[in-house]
């Protein structure tokens, strides 16, 4: 461990997809010295996984990279941070800002002004699925409700704009009174129709994975 001076090596995994963050004592050399011991890692692991699997690791995806570069894990973004607590380094999984970016695109392509002959019951069905999927995929990522709450403000007034459009010649309240439906123990008003509700990915739990719920991989 640390205070005898040991590297300390910390697997995360998901199915065949593995990260290991390489920590080593404070010192003079320390980043060539964790560098020097993830590629003694890196071969090590790579003979147990052809000698006992029969699987080899990618060159092009197995890569040594220092911890203060983004690392892309899972659709996460993988960084290493001062605590704001007790202060030492922790690592931290993020919500990338492309995921973001994308999962808007698809929103918008589902409530283009093409599909305004569609029901709105008809997009909750498509939209629904997609917002609860990708809520709970990053529903331990630091940071992941103020990025859950900005995605539903611009789930909300897209759906706005896209009655607006459907309805081009009805009042404003008249669409509010028809689709601004209530639902139980929920702030404000939310889009419904037909027995279907918009469903808001604020409302998934976020909180921070603990190890002690994985299992420790067979290469550990």
């Amino acid at each position: 461990d640390r205070a005898r001076g040991e590297v300390i090596f910390f697997p995360s995994r998901y199915a065949d997809d593995f990260i290991i963050l390489v920590s080593v004592p404070p010192g003079p050399g320390q980043e060539a010295r964790a560098r020097e011991a993830a590629h003694r890692e890196k071969e090590a692991l790579a003979k147990l996984l052809r000698g006992q699997m029969g699987l080899e690791l990618s060159e092009e995806k197995t890569l040594v990279t220092p911890v203060t570069k983004p690392i892309r894990f899972l659709g996460h973004q993988v960084r290493v941070r001062s605590h704001p607590v007790h202060g030492r380094m922790v690592s931290t999984t993020l919500v990338p800002r492309e995921a973001s970016q994308e999962l808007r695109r698809r929103i918008k392509r589902l409530f283009r002004r093409s599909t305004t002959g569609a029901s709105l019951a008809d997009r909750l069905q498509l939209l629904n699925p997609m917002l609860r999927g990708w809520g709970f995929f990053y529903r331990h990522a630091w940071g992941a409700k103020r990025v859950f709450a900005s995605i539903d403000h611009y789930v909300w007034h897209t759906i706005y704009r896209w009655l607006r459009k459907k309805h081009s010649r009805v009042a404003v309240r008249e669409i509010y009174a028809r689709y601004g439906l209530r639902r139980p123990r929920l702030r404000g008003k939310n889009w419904g129709a037909e027995g279907f509700y918009l469903f808001r990915i604020a409302e998934v739990p976020v909180r921070q994975f603990h190890l002690g719920w994985l299992r420790p991989p067979r290469f550990a």
